[in-house]
């Protein structure tokens, strides 16, 4: 087309024959890397160029330890319940910080990611039952008193719960989804079924093996056992139990390509050793947290899940400041899902 017909078909499409302004080349510095450099100059102003570059590289990456304890912080409720919206949440920073351990780790974090979208699929179809339901006893209700009441307006009590669910929709916590599958009669660990409870039970035997490795990263000295191998032992300590022999072999092999210590240091945006070790036993004790309270969930409705609990070596607790240590001894499920 020559360059008159192109302006004729623009007007004809459009009504202006002008070219509008393009956006142009991407920055090459983010919004964030911008403030991160600003934020550094007035704090150290005697800071270094390669320093400048290391913040720029760190604001760069996907993952970041604030968000993970964040979504960690605000996942524990009332007593011993835990909020699944902020637990999915802390798993999706998980599978970040898995992706950016390798390509073969990548390939777990799929895994993972798979899991999570169940329940959250299960969350929005059930969201989608209430408001379904709602809307049909609404009018019902407007029906029997002779005048529909307006959407959004508060209904009574008995329509605010589907049966064996829970205040609010049955996903909202740990609690409140085992009591509404087993009061709806969807779990079932002898077939494989779509169920919120068996997705949960993988997910927090997986939360165990990554809660013992980065507290095992923070505790071992410079000169101790690379993450290769701390890696490596947290996994056969946990999740190895529950794997057949071809993954376990698999897992090996990943395990050999794991980044060295000082990626860690750049990962978690530590400027010192020091530092790296003090967030990592922050985050690990986050994910202590989540993981206890799942558990003590798990063995309150264990003989309705029909899991068989058996007592393991291993432990995920932590020390609080000002809180003495409480002895959680870590039971895993011994029972295929």
């Amino acid at each position: 087309m020559s360059t008159v017909g192109a302006i004729i078909q623009k007007w004809k499409e459009h009504n202006f024959t002008i070219n509008w302004p393009r956006p142009g080349a991407p920055h090459k510095i983010s919004d964030r890397g911008v403030k991160i450099i600003i934020r550094r100059v007035v704090q150290e102003p005697r800071t270094t160029y390669g320093e400048l570059q290391k913040d720029l590289k760190s604001a760069g990456q996907k993952f970041q330890a604030g968000d993970l304890l964040k979504h960690l912080q605000a996942a524990p409720v009332l007593a011993n319940d835990v909020l699944l919206k902020p637990y999915l949440a802390s798993w999706d920073e998980l599978i970040k910080f898995l992706k950016t351990l390798g390509p073969i780790m990548g390939l777990v974090s799929q895994e993972i990611e798979s899991k999570t979208s169940i329940i959250r699929k299960l969350a929005q179809k059930e969201e989608e039952d209430i408001k379904r339901l709602l809307r049909e006893r609404q009018s019902e209700a407007g029906q029997v008193s002779g005048s529909s009441l307006p959407l959004g307006e508060p209904f009574p009590n008995s329509y605010s719960k589907l049966p064996g669910g829970a205040e609010g929709g049955a996903y909202v916590s740990v609690h409140s989804m085992m009591e509404a599958e087993l009061a709806r009669g969807l779990v079932d660990f002898t077939q494989l079924t779509v169920s919120g409870c068996r997705t949960l039970l993988r997910l927090h035997r997986a939360l165990l093996w990554l809660q013992l490795f980065l507290q095992s990263l923070a505790d071992e000295d410079e000169g101790g056992r690379s993450p290769a191998q701390l890696c490596r032992d947290t996994y056969r300590l946990t999740l190895a139990q529950h794997h057949t022999f071809w993954v376990k072999q698999a897992a090996e092999l990943a395990f050999k390509a794991m980044p060295e210590r000082a990626f860690f240091h750049r990962l978690v945006c530590a400027k010192t050793p020091v530092e790296t070790v003090i967030i990592l036993h922050m985050v690990s004790g986050a994910i202590g947290e989540v993981y206890n309270r799942t558990q003590l969930a798990l063995e309150e409705h264990g003989p309705s899940l029909q899991i068989g609990l058996k007592p393991s070596p291993s432990r995920a607790s932590h020390t609080k400041p000002g809180e003495n240590r409480k002895k959680n001894v870590v039971v895993h499920c011994v029972k295929g899902c």
